[in-house]
């Protein structure tokens, strides 16, 4: 370990290896009132550990010690991925006209699937909505009511029925519970052409989002 002058005993820089190469992650610590300790490496590749008030600095060290390995791993991973998404040619805005026009065909299709999905997830729902939102793709309220992004029209067929059946499976869990993905997952292992849970984490949905959401990648113990 090295310390940074920076805070003593918050911001560390540390020497993570696989034995034939290293590099140094600068590492923060967060001291709150949890009860467990949590390593996250966040998108600038810093890494952050979120602690217990009561935990010594040198449990801390011994924990990244221990987690070395997993470390280095999903370092290198993260950078991989960022090179490539940095090389990525970049889509161009779209303009007024295009929104309306993805919007135009969302208010034809997504209601149809909305109508076929309904019965088979065992649901009712309210009024369906149209928008143009940065962050969400769908969502639904206490009251049934659906939102829908209009730039789901750019998303692959079984990501759109993905979020069709995610969003009416909140008419039995307004959550994100356990039960919640236990019932989500149910649905879409039921029905073949729809896109799989663990499809979809921050890859095929965010190619077509107009802000790609930062990926933090966090382990629990």
């Amino acid at each position: 370990w090295y310390n940074d002058d920076i805070a003593q005993n918050i911001c560390f820089t540390y020497i993570v290896g696989n034995g034939n190469e290293m590099e140094k992650a600068q590492i923060r610590i967060i001291r709150s009132k949890r009860k467990t300790v949590a390593l996250e490496i966040r998108p600038d590749l810093s890494v952050l550990v979120r602690a217990p008030y009561w935990m010594a600095d040198w449990q801390i060290r011994k924990f990244v010690d221990e987690k070395s390995d997993w470390l280095y791993a999903h370092l290198r991973e993260m950078e991989q991925k960022q090179k490539l998404e940095a090389a990525r040619p970049k889509a161009a805005p779209l303009n007024p006209g295009e929104l309306q026009m993805l919007a135009d065909e969302a208010l034809r299709v997504i209601p149809e699937r909305v109508r076929f999905y309904a019965p088979v997830v065992g649901v009712t729902y309210g009024r369906i909505t149209i928008r143009n939102q940065r962050t969400r793709w769908g969502s639904c309220s206490a009251k049934g009511n659906l939102n829908f992004n209009c730039l789901l029209m750019k998303a692959p067929p079984e990501v759109l029925d993905y979020v069709v059946v995610h969003e009416l499976c909140h008419r039995l869990e307004m959550n994100h519970s356990p039960r919640f993905w236990a019932q989500a997952a149910s649905a879409a292992h039921s029905i073949s052409t729809v896109a799989q849970p663990s499809d979809l984490r921050y890859s095929t949905v965010s190619r077509v989002s107009r802000k790609k959401p930062s990926v933090v990648h966090v382990i629990h113990f």
